[in-house]
């Protein structure tokens, strides 16, 4: 992924700083390990990592600290990678300088922490991994959403565990039929979710809500989250960030809503037929597709950003490899249309337990529009006008 270049050339610096988001929740994060003995890697049990993010709080209810944006082997890992990339030497150190802004709660609502909130799980693209979305994950989890980020073993270019150990993606990466991975990604997805409302892997005062549960994902995620919805009906809405579609969800297509957003430069019939086979085999009353002006397929990640925040944005090469969109607008966007479409997809409830729709929010009334209307809307860019 041209991600990888880019980021490779941030500059070496004391610390760089992912301030926390303005939203309406402060933020915790939780990074679990999950086991499933079912299917060995190399003869030892499957090990999934996962990063959640989760409301502790309103935004004023924050004890603001610092945690690793990507822990140290894979910020090694990926320094030595890109230097062999890049043809010269990155500092190992270069992206261990990345520190992510989250939260101690001290808010003592009770009726707060009563309180069940929808559960979304992402998936990554293909070698890419999970740490590259942590900012668009606390993102969406100021709006009042539980995130799950997951990296599938094999097919991360590296996935490291706390006690150390790591494992190398595998051919699974660059194998010229990627599907053959997509098994593999969609039982870790199941396994996550099922863990996660047992109540493993997020705090006790986090309670995931069983009936509002969505997937989404970038690239191959993207296709992850489309193919685990038509397997698992559990899943109620569903968002692809600019991947192209595999597995039989191509052409059985999905009953629940289920969102495209593409780069500026997709075009449906040209250039991602698998698009079109899927929404012509789905009911087209809850399917959306929407460009985002001025991106590349890796806009729709934490990259912009983190070139923002290294001054390299003007650099030449950027905005071929990582769009034109300031970085944090990227992440207010795609979250703004995130939370409109799970929004739609499922109920939500006030902090109170009440059910309610929110429409109030431009974006949201502007979807919700398009759906309750059983229209598809195709290729328009987003309502920038109304964030």
């Amino acid at each position: 992924m041209l991600v990888y270049i880019i980021l490779a050339a941030l500059p070496l610096v004391s610390a760089l700083v992912v301030s926390r988001p303005n939203g309406t929740y402060s933020v915790g994060t939780q990074i679990t390990e999950f086991v499933d003995d079912s299917r060995l890697i190399n003869g030892t049990d499957r090990r999934i990592m996962t990063t959640s993010f989760f409301p502790t709080g309103y935004h004023s209810d924050c004890l603001p600290y610092l945690t690793p944006y990507m822990p140290k082997l894979t910020a090694d890992y990926n320094a030595v990678t890109w230097s062999q990339l890049l043809g010269s030497t990155i500092p190992n150190a270069t992206l261990e300088q990345l520190q992510l802004q989250v939260c101690n709660s001290t808010c003592g609502d009770r009726r707060f922490h009563d309180r069940a909130w929808p559960l979304t799980l992402f998936s990554p693209g293909l070698g890419a991994s999970r740490q590259l979305y942590n900012a668009l994950a606390e993102q969406l989890a100021a709006m009042g959403y539980i995130v799950v980020t997951i990296d599938t073993p094999l097919q991360a270019s590296i996935v490291e565990y706390t006690d150390g150990s790591f494992v190398l993606g595998s051919g699974l990466i660059t194998n010229p039929r990627p599907e053959v991975a997509l098994p593999d990604r969609v039982k870790d997805i199941v396994l996550v979710k099922n863990k996660l409302l047992t109540g493993v892997g997020l705090p006790s005062s986090v309670k995931p809500d069983a009936t509002r549960i969505a997937a989404w994902g970038h690239s191959f995620g993207g296709a992850a989250a489309a193919q685990v919805s038509l397997e698992d009906p559990s899943f109620k809405a569903g968002i692809n960030f600019d991947g192209t579609l595999f597995g039989s969800v191509v052409t059985s297509g999905l009953k629940q809503p289920f969102l495209i957003f593409s780069h500026a430069g997709q075009l449906l019939n040209e250039t991602i037929s698998s698009w079109g086979s899927f929404l012509q085999a789905s009911p087209k009353f809850d399917k959306l597709e929407l460009r985002l002006n001025g991106s590349v397929h890796n806009t729709f990640s934490d990259a912009p950003l983190l070139a923002d925040l290294a001054g390299i944005a003007d650099l030449p090469g950027v905005n071929a490899a990582l769009g034109q969109l300031d970085g944090r607008r990227v992440l207010v966007i795609l979250a703004a249309y995130t939370d409109a479409f799970f929004s739609a997809g499922f109920p939500e409830v006030d902090t109170y337990g009440h059910s309610q729709l929110k429409t109030g929010h431009p974006v949201r009334s502007a979807i919700h529009k398009q759906l309750n209307g059983r229209l598809v809307l195709r290729w328009v860019t987003t309502w920038e006008s109304l964030l």
